[in-house]
């Protein structure tokens, strides 16, 4: 018990030390990685502590540098402001150099985008950590995908995982979905890192090669950006260890358990410093964080139990899918309560379903959320009882297949509507 309060007190203080990592500086305006209409009439920074402000470079895309004068004090403080001339459309680079109390140095950079009044109204965004250029279709398209392809990942990590402590009670072990749990592992360390690198290629706007523009990735990764990216490694890799830990001693302990649940939810938090709700309230970022768990454990765990109907027999499947009923009972609540305040946080009203895309995506996605539990609650009350022999045991396994694949429908809509569609509110 000792080590898994070690493990829970460790995690939550790598969460702050992730999340409170900065250079120094405390804010900006513009934000790091904003895309703006309006071209920003000041620079704004805002340190922890008194500092001089000593050297301070505007740099455009294509090298051309901006001229700014500093702003003159005698006495160090902690917030200066730098008027700016007209800029250009352009992605631009902000060095600045500042000196400490102590006469320390310290260097940072952040960047933004200034877009143009006529610019599509999905290419901009407000979020301080995640840029998408959406007027070039390839980025959006590739990061709409990279983004699906992480939500399989997770589903089949916390999926897996489920299945693989749930059955572990049971005496045939020997079931196909084995590899589910290691391939999905190694589907999120392959995502997350194609995902940051598109990042910083939306984001340097130099073809593929921007990519691995290393002025922009050292940008984005100080960002909420890098931030999640760090944190969805360190969470699959506590996962991947739970997993070693379990090959050199099958056991189905607490610590393997807690190691698997720490890590899971570090790659749901990581969601919530990027995007809509990156600055949302911490009971908002609380309620995103549960709802991707549950979903993903939901979503992630209809293979094992399609698999599960080829090699158990029918009275342990009829337990098992008895225990994932109890399990969905809970997940249920947990994905209706949490998808409520994420819901209203970023819709603000009803009226905001109908007349905006995203809504109209948020309003699909619940429907194919009610077909999902449709289904589920047919397995409870229907099939579920009615397992007796092959014939019944085939009709639950084609229920289960339509199952799986309105929860992939899900998880597309959801890929859409954090990449491409804005909230009204959010």
């Amino acid at each position: 018990m000792k080590i898994i309060n070690l493990l829970i007190v460790s995690c939550f203080l790598l969460l702050s030390t992730t999340a409170s990592a900065h250079t120094g500086i405390q804010s900006s305006s513009p934000k790091n990685g904003a895309v703006m209409k309006q071209a920003p009439e000041m620079i704004e920074l805002s340190f922890k502590g008194t500092v001089r402000l000593i050297q301070l470079e505007l740099k455009a895309a294509d090298g051309e540098l901006v001229n700014l004068e500093l702003p003159i004090s005698d006495e160090p403080t902690k917030h200066f402001s730098i008027p700016l001339p007209d800029l250009k459309t352009s992605t631009y680079k902000v060095n600045w150099v500042s000196a400490g109390a102590d006469g320390h140095k310290i260097k940072g950079k952040f960047g933004f985008k200034y877009v143009g009044a006529n610019a599509a109204a999905d290419s901009v965004t407000d979020d301080g950590a995640e840029v998408n250029d959406n007027r070039i279709s390839g980025w959006v398209v590739a990061i709409v995908l990279n983004k699906l392809l992480i939500y399989i990942a997770l589903a089949m990590t916390v999926g897996g995982l489920a299945a693989m402590f749930t059955l572990s009670r049971y005496k045939d072990r020997q079931i196909p979905f084995i590899r589910y749990l290691p391939v999905g592992c190694l589907l999120g360390f392959i995502a997350v890192t194609i995902s940051f690198f598109l990042q910083v290629g939306s984001f340097a706007e130099e073809g593929i090669s921007g990519m691995f523009n290393a002025d922009y990735a050292d940008i984005l990764w100080g960002s909420g950006v890098g931030q999640s990216y760090k944190l969805q490694m360190i969470g699959w890799g506590l996962v991947v260890l739970m997993m070693l830990l379990m090959w050199l001693k099958p056991a189905a302990t607490d610590l393997f358990a807690s190691l698997s649940l720490i890590g899971v939810f570090m790659i749901a938090a990581a969601f919530t410093l990027t995007g809509h709700n990156a600055e949302a309230p911490i009971w908002v970022r609380i309620a995103l964080a549960l709802h991707v768990v549950a979903a993903m454990w939901w979503i992630g765990s209809l293979y094992p139990l399609r698999s599960a109907c080829d090699v158990l027999g029918v009275s342990n499947l009829q337990s098992l899918m008895v225990e994932f009923g109890k399990q969905a009972m809970f997940l249920v609540g947990l994905l209706v309560v949490a998808g409520v305040v994420i819901s209203y946080h970023l819709e603000g009203n009803f009226s905001n379903l109908v007349n905006t895309g995203h809504g109209n995506l948020l309003l699909l996605k619940i429907g194919t959320v009610a077909v999902i539990l449709s289904l589920a609650a047919l397995h409870k009350f229907a099939y579920v009882p009615a397992l007796s022999n092959g014939k019944s045991t085939a009709i639950l396994k084609r229920s289960i297949t339509i199952e799986m694949w309105v929860g992939v429908l899900i998880l597309v809509v959801t890929a859409v509507m954090s990449s491409v569609t804005g909230p009204a509110y959010g």
